[in-house]
């Protein structure tokens, strides 16, 4: 829509004195060339979607990144519950080691093997501590305080694999190369808004002008209604149309082998992964 005031004299600011002076009202309405306006809906369906599946694949991350840290804490938990066993293994064979070599049963090559032993425990007992408050930390991140509370152990991992064939048809579900996909989707549809540009497009444009006062016959003057179609026609292409058109379907192409990459690496991945499990 439009609104303003049309040839008015810079003299005396009058609307009345001239016969073309009015104040006029529009609308106008663009119609884009070709199906351009229809490839521009599909390109934001697809970016919607890509973001939902985007999503899709954090909170999947999120979940596995947790698992991980949860089962690693388990395993470092179970570690040092041997390393304090075997510490109070070691402490009475100290112990003996230094009774015999008190009754000079023994000589201090067994003791001082003894407490070296001690020694290397009690660092590796320091390291596990270590390594279990990162990972608390780290897991932190994830659900907040109550990385700090009482711990549930990891449920037991599924007995058996799949066959690995299955297991990369299962890739297809993937939310990250549906992102990727619904990338590629809209980079296409990018491209043919692109190709529609060598189309005209066109515009209607419908105004009604008030005008006052009396013109020289002494009646009113009369409104004015103004209408018009104007078009854009692509005459010459070569330092716009295809320019757009050649870097949309470069884009297009681009986003078609990020998502060929990605899948490569996810099957390749599984492969390394199921091959470590078997």
């Amino acid at each position: 829509a439009r609104i303003g005031a049309v040839n008015v004299p810079v003299d005396s600011w009058a609307f009345a004195r001239d016969d073309m002076t009015m104040l006029e009202f529009g609308v106008m309405q663009r119609f884009p060339a070709g199906r351009t306006r229809q490839y521009a809906r599909a390109r934001y369906e697809s970016n919607a979607l890509g973001a939902g599946a985007e999503a899709l694949d954090r909170a999947r991350s999120v979940r596995l990144e947790v698992e991980r840290a949860w089962r690693e804490l388990d395993y470092l938990e179970a570690s040092l519950g041997l390393v304090a066993e075997e510490a109070r293994w070691l402490a009475a064979l100290a112990g003996g080691a230094e009774a015999a070599y008190a009754a000079g049963a023994a000589e201090s090559l067994g003791l001082l093997d003894a407490r070296l032993m001690s020694l290397e425990l009690e660092e590796r007992r320091l390291e596990l501590e270590r390594e279990r408050d990162m990972l608390l930390a780290e897991l932190s991140r994830w659900v907040g305080e109550a990385a700090g509370a009482e711990r549930q152990p990891a449920p037991p991992r599924v007995q058996g694999l799949e066959p690995v064939a299955a297991l990369i048809e299962g890739l297809a579900s993937s939310p990250m190369l549906a992102a990727l996909s619904h990338a590629r989707d809209a980079a296409l549809r990018e491209a043919d808004a692109a190709g529609e540009m060598y189309k005209p497009s066109f515009a209607f444009d419908v105004g009604y002008g008030l005008r006052r006062g009396s013109g020289m016959d002494g009646l009113s003057r009369s409104d004015m209604l103004t209408a018009m179609i104007t078009f854009d026609l692509p005459l010459f292409t070569r330092d716009r149309q295809d320019r757009e058109v050649g870097a949309a379907r470069s884009r297009a192409r681009a986003a078609e082998a990020r998502r060929e990459d990605a899948a490569r690496e996810l099957e390749a991945r599984l492969r390394a992964a199921h091959a470590r499990a078997a």
